[in-house]
């Protein structure tokens, strides 16, 4: 298959937004009263709107923190080296007899864990596990690794991304082979998000108008895996801006493309029912 056609593509997120559709009010009402703060189901939120009008006893959400705070306690504790890289079984039993040389090993993982999580206590990873972990409490968390220019402080950064911005679709024995995202951006931003942007026509004429207003543009990012190639696509697809500008003819215009042997994105899920992707998690059983 490898990449996917623009009119393809956009089909296949289309079908993939449906399940989101259809989970949209059980989650509402799940994050109206547990995480109200974090609930974009309802739909556009403006700057400082008020959140939790509908609680009137805090037990869910108190249940929310302490659900994430434990988890997060026991597998992922801050500043802390909670992993570390060790000879694995096969290669003890291929190198029993040679201690001198599994040793080497050992001390080669060593470094690389102290490499790892140098890296890791730079960098935002345990607030976004967290923000991430209370997602997971309602059956689905998302978050994106980035990876940061030469020069920067870090290797990485860690973004945790609202499920009400997420669709999926699954694989073989219910994987997730295809991760969706609904961008609405600045577009003068959307050069330093995607250095590898490749700027459609009329894009000046985008770019005037947004800096002396708060135009946006719609974009769906896409990142799917081919079982041919073995690899995982990136795509990012235009769809113009928000009040003004229209989709071409096929659907969109691809402006980022990159082809990775791993994908960016970690999604856990708490348990999922037959058919579908999302998965359920504690809060929807409360």
């Amino acid at each position: 298959m490898a990449r996917m056609a623009v009119k393809d593509l956009t089909t296949r997120i289309g079908i993939a937004w449906s399940e989101t559709e259809a989970f949209r009010e059980v989650l509402d009402d799940a994050y109206a009263l547990a995480a109200p703060s974090r609930n974009q189901f309802k739909g556009t939120r403006s700057p400082g709107e008020t959140h939790g009008n509908q609680v009137f006893d805090s037990t869910l959400m108190t249940s929310l923190n302490r659900f994430a705070n434990r988890i997060q306690s026991a597998l992922f504790p801050s500043f802390q080296d909670w992993a570390e890289f060790v000879p694995g079984n096969t290669l003890k039993t291929l190198m029993s007899g040679d201690e001198k040389k599994l040793n080497e090993f050992r001390a080669q993982a060593d470094a690389a864990t102290a490499v790892c999580f140098a890296s890791i206590h730079r960098s935002n990873f345990a607030q976004a596990i967290h923000e991430m972990l209370m997602d997971l409490g309602f059956g689905t968390g998302c978050m994106l690794i980035n990876e940061l220019p030469v020069g920067e402080e870090n290797l990485f950064e860690c973004v945790s991304v609202n499920p009400a911005e997420m669709a999926f679709d699954s694989g073989p024995y219910g994987k997730v082979w295809g991760i969706f995202r609904k961008h609405e951006v600045k577009p003068h931003l959307v050069k330093s998000m995607w250095p590898d942007f490749k700027a459609p026509e009329g894009w000046d004429e985008v770019i005037k108008d947004s800096m002396t207003s708060n135009k946006k543009i719609k974009l769906d990012e896409a990142c799917y895996y081919d079982e041919d190639t073995g690899k995982w696509y990136f795509d990012i697809i235009y769809y113009g801006d928000v009040n003004k500008y229209s989709s071409n003819s096929s659907g969109g215009t691809r402006i980022v493309e990159r082809t990775m042997d791993n994908c960016r994105w970690i999604v856990p899920r708490w348990m999922r029912m037959t058919g579908e992707t999302r998965g359920r998690g504690p809060v929807l059983q409360a």
